[in-house]
């Protein structure tokens, strides 16, 4: 039994891994990229630290202004959730709600 198993064993050459360096014309595409990254850190970097810097503020926030952009965001959920509803043709809310909060924490 042993000797048909070892006829039936085939044994390839070992071929060493030849390295392959990017082209230039990918180089050059990683470089635009890496370079619109940069420019745009640069760029938002100041507002972004000029809006962490107003967190402060938040405190003097009237609570009426507070509930009324809570019921904003709640009927803009409800809208989506509603045309996606229409758009799908389905009288159940749970599949379409539960598809768009995974989609949601996703983005």
């Amino acid at each position: 039994m042993l000797a048909a198993v070892a006829e039936q064993v085939v044994v390839y050459p070992v071929v060493p891994h030849q390295v392959s360096w990017a082209q230039p014309g990918e180089r050059l595409g990683q470089g635009t990229a890496v370079a619109v990254a940069g420019a745009t850190i640069y760029l938002v970097l100041p507002r972004l630290i000029a809006v962490l810097g107003a967190w402060p503020r938040l405190s003097t926030l009237n609570p009426i202004w507070f509930t009324g952009a809570l019921a904003a965001e709640v009927i803009s959920f409800t809208c989506n959730f509603a045309l996606q509803r229409l758009a799908l043709r389905t009288r159940s809310w749970f599949p379409v709600i539960t598809a768009g909060l995974t989609r949601q924490r996703g983005h």
